[in-house]
């Protein structure tokens, strides 16, 4: 069996003002991708992330490539989360 694996040991990345900073592994067999990985933010707007999955799963392309069971753990956390115009800033949620 063929398997093909990716060490993220840091990448800094910008979604909708945001900085996310992402770091784990996934590995890639026949039959599924397997993601350990964790993710912090400054802060996120809830809002804009489901809006952006949405955008991406209505994405005709996207539905053109082969599609695999996705397995692990992705851990998130941010300092402040926006909600519409709430806001909670925990410090970690």
């Amino acid at each position: 069996m063929t398997t093909h694996k990716i060490n993220l040991q840091s990448a800094d990345l910008t979604f909708s003002g945001s900085r996310l900073q992402a770091l784990g592994n996934m590995t890639r067999s026949v039959q599924n991708v397997l993601v350990n990985m964790d993710i912090s933010a400054d802060s996120v707007g809830l809002d804009q992330m489901i809006q952006a999955l949405k955008n991406s799963s209505e994405n005709k392309d996207l539905k053109k490539a082969p599609s695999l069971p996705l397995k692990g753990s992705i851990r998130f956390k941010a300092e402040q989360i926006n909600i519409g115009r709430f806001s909670n800033r925990s410090g970690g949620v």
